[in-house]
């Protein structure tokens, strides 16, 4: 019964270690009201980061504040794949700190977007930067992505962003369109029936 009862007596300290912090929390206000400031403001700079992207270009904050509530944060070691060239593309990401290097076996990764490189404090005037759009518009990995340093990013998979394949090129083809200089002036019907 000795080691029955050592195990009750761990799993109980285990459960108090969770939840310690939690009460902390409640009996101590400031405590949580600097959590949920903390926790607001990463949601805005992280929905600011979709926003730029031209996929997420019109939808509203509140929308993309609800995505990045979806997103996992998750810690990927040096020298580690985040993915494979090739590989399917179920997963988006927004790096936030470190550094991770695009290779391609099948074509030339251009120099601006071999490495994508991130401070965590925010210091190079950048709070993340999207990774892995393939999965916007579900085709096949274009590069191996791999962590030069130690990395922290927020992942989604593209249940969690909630927007229809469809719907994501349509805006994509919009925004690449509007940006060719032969289509300058083109009424948004015409943009619709394209």
């Amino acid at each position: 019964t000795a080691p029955a009862a050592d195990g009750v007596a761990r799993s109980g300290e285990a459960l108090w270690a969770m939840v310690r912090p939690l009460l902390w929390r409640i009996l101590n206000p400031s405590v949580a009201f600097r959590h949920v400031v903390r926790r607001a403001l990463f949601t805005h700079r992280m929905a600011t980061v979709l926003r730029m992207m031209p996929a997420f270009s019109k939808t509203p904050m509140f929308e993309l504040a609800m995505m990045v509530c979806a997103g996992c944060e998750f810690a990927l070691s040096r020298y580690k794949p985040l993915y494979r060239e090739g590989g399917k593309a179920e997963n988006m990401y927004i790096l936030l700190e470190g550094t991770i290097e695009h290779t391609s076996l099948t074509g030339d990764v251009s120099e601006g977007l071999r490495l994508q490189k991130i401070a965590g404090d925010g210091s190079d005037g950048k709070h993340g930067l999207a990774c892995g759009m393939e999965t916007l518009t579900d085709v096949a990995r274009s590069t191996t992505a791999t962590a030069i340093t130690n990395c922290k990013l927020l992942q989604f998979s593209a249940a969690d962003l909630g927007l229809s394949r469809d719907k994501v090129k349509r805006e994509f083809v919009r925004g690449e369109l509007a940006a060719v200089p032969i289509f300058h002036g083109v009424s948004v019907e015409t943009f619709e029936r394209m």
